[in-house]
């Protein structure tokens, strides 16, 4: 698919969901609900899914945020994804509301908060003592797979933290 399509159906998908959807989380919803093809989800469907997030209002991250601990963990991993240090602080907040979810939600969440790289936001992540514990605790019984992304994450976000992280060994 080249830009100009792409674009195209962006464009296209839009104005759809804004047509036949009350508010834009219920069009996110049913997008996430229908997008079962994780090679797509990768290639095409995360900026779909990305832009609808992005035309977010103040009531779109409310219906998130209340609606989203009673959805699949595939559905919670895909908005994971598409959240970045773009959303700004009402992205960050999201992400650290789900960090109590199962161990694959919470990578997901480092993975999408280890670019949130403004003061004030690796500010507030400091100030969160549950994800550190998390990531020490993942460190430690995790997959070695995801290993360099929690060092990373640790080295960025909470070395300097107000607790202390003398259990994190870092290589």
């Amino acid at each position: 698919m080249t830009e100009k399509e792409e674009l195209e159906l962006l464009e296209y998908f839009m104005k759809n969901i804004r047509a036949g959807f009350d508010n834009l989380y219920e069009g996110l919803d049913d997008f996430l609900d229908d997008s079962d093809l994780m090679d797509l989800w990768y290639d095409y469907d995360f900026i779909l899914a990305r832009e609808i997030i992005k035309n977010f209002q103040d009531s779109d991250w409310q219906w998130l945020s209340q609606n989203v601990k009673l959805k699949s963990d595939n559905w919670k991993m895909k908005v994971i994804y598409c959240i970045n240090e773009d959303f700004g602080i009402k992205g960050l907040e999201f992400l650290l509301s789900m960090i109590d979810e199962t161990d694959e939600v919470f990578i997901y969440v480092i993975d999408s908060m280890r670019f949130f790289l403004e003061p004030e936001f690796i500010n507030r992540v400091k100030s969160t003592d549950l994800v550190a514990e998390r990531v020490n605790q993942l460190l430690k019984t995790g997959d070695p797979f995801d290993k360099p992304m929690l060092e990373e994450f640790s080295r960025n976000f909470l070395v300097g933290a107000k607790f202390t992280l003398d259990e994190i060994e870092l290589e």
